[in-house]
């Protein structure tokens, strides 16, 4: 009886290694933006929170130079980061008018944190402007990992809706008189 409890948690043991194993050899390549709409300041404020290594990664290639964030003085990481969220996450006004709707929103820059498993990067998007609809674009990370996920949470006043987009669904679709929807990727 001994021999089988011993051989069961043996082999449950193994199990648990093995399956340890194979999680860490699969990691997750996710992003998650808390985006909170301010009617009285007429602004998207945007909390991301982000993997340091992809992000560094990510700069990098964009710099097409490897990035040593401790080397960089806390101005210069921000620059290279604010460039990035620039050129990945973005919000476009739908106002009907073509050539308004292709020029993205200003990003105003707020800051980062990062620590060894997480980052945070915090930015403001000017949303003064005629449009009650938006088009949101976060096409962080798709450079890096085909299995790319990003979280988006948008708030407004008490409803949150919750988008999880990918290289094959772009961005969404957001108005403050109707629910978020995802727009599929031209890839398709």
């Amino acid at each position: 009886m001994i021999r089988a409890n011993t051989l069961a948690a043996l082999l449950i043991a193994t199990l648990v290694f093995t399956s340890n194993v194979a999680i860490a050899s699969h990691p997750f390549h996710v992003s998650r933006a808390e985006i909170e709409y301010n009617a009285k300041r007429q602004t998207f404020e945007v909390s991301l929170c982000v993997w340091p290594e992809d992000l560094v990664l990510a700069v990098s290639k964009m710099e097409k130079r490897t990035i040593d964030i401790d080397a960089e003085s806390e101005s210069s990481r921000d620059e290279l980061f604010n460039r990035y969220v620039a050129k990945t996450f973005r919000f476009f006004p739908q106002t009907g008018d073509e050539q308004e709707q292709s020029v993205a929103a200003k990003i105003r820059w707020v800051g980062s944190e990062l620590e060894i498993k997480q980052g945070w990067l915090y930015f403001e998007v000017d949303a003064k402007t005629s449009a009650t609809d938006w088009s949101i674009e976060n096409r962080m990370f798709f450079e890096l990992n085909d299995d790319q996920l990003n979280q988006v949470q948008i708030r407004h006043g008490k409803a949150m809706e919750s988008l999880t987009l990918s290289a094959n669904q772009i961005s969404a679709e957001w108005s403050r008189e109707r629910k978020a929807t995802a727009k599929r990727s031209d890839n398709e």
